[in-house]
């Protein structure tokens, strides 16, 4: 894995990410950076280039058939998902991810213009 590609991944996430009404971002407690809406934890992103984020078993489901993510490697059961980050290439599916989750917290759904509208 080229180093630099990965961190050129991270920091496009991150930077989109703080564009997002409500999202936070705080060192979590498993390593790395937690993103978090209204204190709701969305996913994780590792250091080491992983991402894992939350989401309904439907729409883990969703993402687990397109296969360029995998089940998470302690919660395989659970909605959560990993999604390696080897290059920008990546990014389009991470935030695709990230918007699910997003999307998912409730009172937010209600909200105008409150999904992230990062493929434009």
């Amino acid at each position: 894995m080229n180093s630099h590609k990965m961190l050129s991944a991270m920091t496009q996430i991150l930077q989109s990410l703080a564009r997002w009404p409500g999202v936070t971002l705080n060192a979590h407690r498993y390593g790395g950076l937690g993103v978090f809406v209204e204190g709701q934890e969305l996913g994780q992103l590792h250091d080491c280039g992983l991402l894992d984020v939350s989401l309904t078993t439907v729409d883990r489901d969703v993402l687990l058939k397109e296969g360029r993510v995998h089940p998470h490697q302690t919660f395989p059961e659970s909605g959560w998902v990993t999604l390696p980050l080897d290059g920008i290439m990546d990014v389009p599916l991470a935030m695709k991810a990230l918007s699910m989750a997003h999307a998912r917290v409730p009172h937010l759904a209600t909200l105008q213009s409150i999904r992230p509208q990062e493929q434009r």
